[in-house]
């Protein structure tokens, strides 16, 4: 406000030097003369024009001898906008009115440009700003999908490893408590002596119990691995504001396949959600005799190269070349997805 302000007691100091000794033509010349140069400089940058402007100034504003006389002494810098208000009071012009008018004309421009460079830098700061909260609100999110992507992948060798250990009992202890009890059942067969029957029949009793301990066990570590199902409907949440069609017909299968289809699905999934404009997508796992398909596909068009090219369907395609299975991606008519692996894991 203090800015404008300035700018207009400027401006009628110019309109009353021409009122005070009454209007005539010099008197408007004089007066429109510095104020149309004004617009001009302040309307254009290039530096010829502004010569070109304090030149027309100079010589229709003061008086040509005492331009030609006074112009050597001074130290001119054509470069700058404003350096040209400094040679006003050396000129000492005997139309005060025309004057008056050039150095209010000149000082109106020094304003003009101060606010113009002022709101310049304004701009660029809050660009700069806006790109800093960018880049920070960036950093967060791939920080926090990384630590996510982290944690999924600690919770599949978790699993893994509770899977192994389960194998191990089962194929380890489990068989041998089934030799151990077979050769009980053998001496019971052949036993002649009456006295040691009880002690055979507690023998098997307490295997038969400890096969059944081993058994339980197995089947607490698979079931802790993974409820396929309800992970599938957890990851398909993400997708609540599109129309999705969910199909599962499988039994039970291997947690190890359980465990990478779901990491498959999770990324496919994120894919639809970044790069895909879908309004409905489908979903379908079924199994075979010997193979478990999986078809994912949505009704969306191609709108980021990542979707055929990114590192995560890349991450999927390593993922079921290790399962020794097939994988098709396509990005035309929609996004798919078709996964083709066997049942059992080498």
């Amino acid at each position: 406000m203090r800015r404008y302000g300035l700018k207009g007691i400027l401006y009628l100091m110019m309109a009353m030097s021409v009122v005070r000794t009454g209007i005539s033509d010099i008197d408007i010349l004089a007066l429109l003369i510095p104020i149309i140069a004004t617009c001009g400089l302040s309307l254009n940058t290039d530096r010829r024009i502004r010569i070109g402007l304090f030149a027309l100034i100079s010589i229709l504003s003061i008086p040509i001898p005492l331009l030609i006389l006074s112009f050597p002494l001074i130290a001119f810098d054509f470069d700058s906008p404003v350096d040209f208000v400094f040679l006003v009071p050396l000129l000492l012009k005997p139309n005060f009115n025309a004057l008056i008018i050039f150095g209010s004309s000149c000082l109106i421009y020094a304003l003009g440009s101060l606010e113009y460079n002022n709101d310049v830098l304004t701009t660029k700061l809050e660009a700069f700003n806006d790109q800093q909260r960018t880049l920070e609100l960036s950093q967060e999110q791939m920080q926090v999908q990384a630590i996510k992507e982290h944690d999924d992948q600690l919770k599949v060798e978790r699993l893994n490893e509770r899977n192994r250990i389960a194998r191990d009992i089962h194929d380890n202890v489990g068989h041998l408590l089934s030799s151990a009890i077979i050769q009980v059942g053998a001496l019971q067969a052949i036993n002649t002596d009456a006295h040691k029957d009880p002690v055979y029949a507690t023998l098997k009793q307490t295997l038969d119990q400890g096969m059944d301990s081993i058994r339980s066990s197995v089947h607490a570590l698979y079931n802790e691995s993974i409820q396929f199902e309800e992970e599938v409907a957890t990851y398909l949440e993400i997708l609540k504001e599109k129309d999705v069609n969910l199909d599962i017909h499988i039994q039970e299968l291997d947690p190890k396949l359980q465990n990478t289809l779901l990491l498959i699905l999770k990324e496919a999934v994120n894919n639809i959600v970044k790069h895909s404009n879908a309004t409905a997508v489908k979903v379908s796992i079924k199994e075979t005799r010997a193979h478990v398909i999986v078809t994912i596909h949505d009704n969306g068009t191609l709108q980021s190269a990542h979707m055929s090219s990114g590192i995560g369907l890349k991450g999927i395609q390593k993922r079921i070349k290790d399962l020794n299975g097939v994988c098709n991606i396509q990005t035309h008519d929609g996004y798919r997805i078709y996964i083709n692996v066997p049942k059992e894991i080498v």
